[in-house]
């Protein structure tokens, strides 16, 4: 009962966190994709990996 409290919260605060910081992270992810670099799918990746740690 208690986890399942937990998760609502922890999916709460994600979201709110999303919301807040998208325009950062997509104007960040743009520019990463703008430089014609052969690793950006790679950079991007690794990106998301390490936000969903």
């Amino acid at each position: 009962m208690q986890l399942i409290e937990y998760l609502k919260g922890l999916c709460f605060l994600f979201v709110f966190f999303i919301q807040r910081q998208y325009k950062i992270f997509f104007t960040f992810v743009h520019s990463l994709t703008r430089r014609k670099n052969k690793n950006v799918w790679g950079k991007r990746i690794l990106l998301i990996k390490l936000i969903l740690r």
